[in-house]
């Protein structure tokens, strides 16, 4: 019976805790999420702020007096030039005209950095490579490997393979397009450590066994360069699945002329998600007006000389994980803590009840024992004075009922004694 008294007592706290627990972490799960989706809304307004700056630096030295782009490979070159922006995000990006006319996006070439030699100067600049115009399913699918290898250890020594680097060996410049010669793959080991195990140097030797080539003639007199190389900062993302619907979803005109038309009819005050992707990952699409300013037409249009389209998956998961895994263990370690240290008490205190209850039974049982007697014997006296039985011993008989009185009076004060103390020990 103590058994399942105990069993009883332990089922019944723990359930109430972990009723408890789970409304609170569920309703502090739901607060965190609400919190940091605000916090991401923040933050794309920022991130949209800084699309507006880079792409205006790129279009203003770059068209004329009517919004017309002047040198479009000049513009693409640019936007090259700060496609690691988005890359480090993940998100794509597109620039229409005021025409809703698709002008460049982010796309799968590979981005390029090639040097450019002028005398004694030697000068960065960018270009696209697409890799089915010069190379086979299989080569390709090779340079993909070595591209995006995952190469990162969690404690890396010297000596360890760090990246692999892409280089080309001679390129020519079909206005921002790369038409590669030869293309080198070279394994980067660490050679140097710090303190903490970063990487300070790396480097490797060009494998001759290791070399890609595209066949192309010069046929068009194209300018010419010695060497370029394909960054891995700069291409990524370009296999992501997520990413090609983002870049679906950001080069469609339909989608940004709707999101013009619910920017006419209502100013929006803060950046909502288009869908939820997963649970907790939701897809966002925004829409900044060149020099970050619209013009409301006399048809009542908006109108603006250039729109930047931009879309990002935001994991809430991801950036929140931590936290809530830290905050739900350590909440879980301390309500059991306390409902095993409540459920112990509540046996203890249940023990020392059933204890003063077997007491209390066995002192009434004594006294019930004791009274008897008194009883007995005042009862064999009463009747003898109902019976005038030697009446010479009436004052014998009175004087033991009042002893027997007292007695019984004794016993009754006790109990009512006893009752008293369980009272104040419960």
């Amino acid at each position: 019976m103590k058994r399942n008294a105990k069993r009883s007592i332990y089922v019944r706290i723990f359930s109430v805790f972990l009723a408890t627990y789970m409304v609170l972490m569920i309703g502090f799960s739901a607060i965190l999420i609400f919190m940091e989706k605000k916090t991401v809304e923040k933050e794309l307004i920022l991130y949209s702020n800084n699309i507006n700056s880079n792409v205006e630096d790129i279009l203003r030295d770059n068209i004329d007096s009517e919004n017309n782009i002047t040198d479009l490979s000049k513009v693409k070159k640019g936007f090259l030039k700060i496609s690691n922006v988005f890359n480090e995000i993940e998100a794509e990006i597109a620039v229409f005209t005021d025409k809703y006319e698709l002008i460049l996006n982010t796309n799968n070439y590979w981005t390029v950095q090639y040097t450019i030699i002028e005398g004694n100067s030697h000068k960065t600049s960018y270009g696209s490579l697409n890799p089915e115009d010069w190379f086979s399913e299989e080569e390709i699918k090779e340079l993909k490997n070595y591209l995006c290898a995952d190469t990162k250890a969690e404690k890396v020594k010297v000596g360890d393979l760090h990246r692999y680097a892409l280089d080309i060996d001679g390129l020519w410049m079909d206005n921002e397009m790369v038409i590669p010669e030869k293309i080198y793959v070279t394994p980067i080991y660490a050679e140097s450590l710090d303190e903490n195990g970063n990487i300070l140097s790396a480097g490797g030797e060009r494998r001759n066994d290791l070399v890609y080539r595209s066949g192309y003639e010069n046929t068009k007199d194209l300018p010419y360069f010695e060497y370029g190389s394909i960054t891995p900062a700069y291409n990524d993302n370009l296999y992501n699945e997520n990413q090609e619907v983002l870049r679906q979803m950001v080069t469609d005109e339909s989608n940004l002329i709707n999101y013009l038309q619910q920017v006419l009819k209502k100013l929006p005050t803060s950046i909502n998600p288009v869908e939820r992707v997963s649970m907790l990952t939701y897809r966002y699409y925004l829409v900044v007006p060149y020099q970050n300013t619209y013009r409301i037409l006399e048809d009542r249009s908006l109108y603006s000389g250039f729109y930047t389209a931009a879309g990002i998956d935001i994991d809430i998961w991801e950036r929140i994980s931590s936290t809530l895994i830290y905050v739900w263990t350590a909440c879980l370690i301390i309500f059991f803590i306390a409902a095993y240290i409540l459920s112990k008490q509540t046996y203890k205190t249940y023990l020392k009840q059933e204890e003063l209850e077997r007491q209390r039974t066995e002192m009434t049982d004594a006294l019930a024992h004791d009274l008897k007697t008194p009883l007995s014997i005042i009862s064999g006296y009463a009747q003898n004075l109902q019976e005038d039985v030697h009446t010479e011993k009436r004052e014998h008989y009175a004087g033991h009922i009042t002893a027997n009185v007292n007695r019984m009076d004794k016993i009754i004060r006790k109990m009512l004694e006893m009752s008293r103390l369980e009272s104040d020990s419960l």
